[in-house]
Formats: C-alpha cells, sequence, structure tokens
C-alpha cells in the first residue's frame, strides 16, 4: 500500500537516515510510494465517475496538487522550529495517521427479519469486501452485541475473526 510505503520512509529517515545507503533506499521508497498513492485514487476517481471522466480526472490532480502544496507549507513551517529529523517525523506521523485514515468500518450490518435468509447479508458482505480490496485495504472492521446470536453465527459462517474490545461511555451531562 502505497501509504504505508511513505510512513515507513519517512519514519525510516527520521529513525536511521545518517547512514547514506539507508539514506538512498528509504528515499528511493519514497519516491516509489508516491506515484501509486497517485495512479490508484486516478484510477479509483474514475471508477467512481465513470461519465465524467475529464472532471474526474482534473480534480483528482488538483487534489493530489493542493495536497502537495499544503505538505510543502508545513513542512516548511515546520522544518526551522524542528530540524530535518524533526520534520520527516512530523510526516511520517502524518502519514501513519492517514494510514489509520484509511481503513474501512462498518457499524452494522442490518436486514430486517422478513429480508433474512434470503443471502441479502452475504452480498451485502460481499460486496463490502470488494470495496475495501478495491481500496487496497487489509480487513474490514465492525460490531455487533454480544447478544446477537443470529448475527455472530453469520459473521462466523463468512469467515469473519472475531475480536475483544472495551467499550467505553463517558457521560458529558452537567
Amino acid at each position: 500500500m502505497p501509504v504505508a510505503g511513505q510512513t515507513v520512509a519517512l519514519i525510516g529517515l527520521y529513525a536511521g537516515g545518517g547512514g547514506q545507503v539507508a539514506t538512498v533506499v528509504l528515499l528511493m521508497l519514497l519516491g516509489a510510494s508516491v506515484g501509486p498513492l497517485f495512479m490508484a485514487t486516478q484510477s479509483q476517481v474514475l471508477h467512481v465517475a465513470p461519465g465524467r471522466t475529464e472532471t474526474a480526472l482534473a480534480a483528482n490532480s488538483a487534489a493530489f496538487n493542493v495536497g502537495v502544496a499544503v505538505g510543502a507549507l508545513l513542512g516548511g513551517a515546520l522544518l526551522p522550529l524542528t530540524g530535518t529529523r524533526g520534520t520527516l517525523l512530523a510526516g511520517g506521523l502524518l502519514t501513519a495517521v492517514a494510514l489509520v485514515m484509511l481503513s474501512l468500518h462498518m457499524d452494522c450490518l442490518f436486514l430486517l427479519p422478513g429480508h433474512r435468509g434470503l443471502g441479502l447479508g452475504v452480498l451485502l458482505m460481499d460486496a463490502v469486501a470488494a470495496e475495501a480490496r478495491a481500496l487496497g485495504l487489509d480487513e474490514v472492521q465492525w460490531q455487533t452485541p454480544v447478544w446477537n446470536d443470529g448475527a455472530i453465527r453469520f459473521y462466523d459462517r463468512m469467515g469473519a475473526r472475531a475480536r475483544q474490545k472495551v467499550r467505553y461511555s463517558l457521560p458529558v451531562a452537567p
């Protein structure tokens, strides 16, 4: 995934960019990550807007260039304050945040009782999985209440793996 390559390269340059060989290899990884990222977004834009390809490609190019400009502005502002290594760390952390944001989370899958058992759930889950693959993601995450035995059986049949988590609630009323 291009964003993961960028993250590794930037944090690697921060951590061990002192050596010439490491620096060259990490800069090559960084450069190799940028092209596929642009091409992946361009491909996705064409998929989403097949009837308006010129407008979609122009919007993608504009968004990419705005991202480069904002990154250069932020890097230019950070450089005198944090130095080269600090700027690389900031860039690596920002791309790590982007990597986290590129995950797909399905809040819940709900079908009315009369529509259950017809194979619609499988079709919907297949569509969600296909979208995740098209986005270059490794997994989809969701949750279901522990009392929802039917959903748990369905997800188990689909091959999903249950994970433990702790649910929090923070009262904010005065």
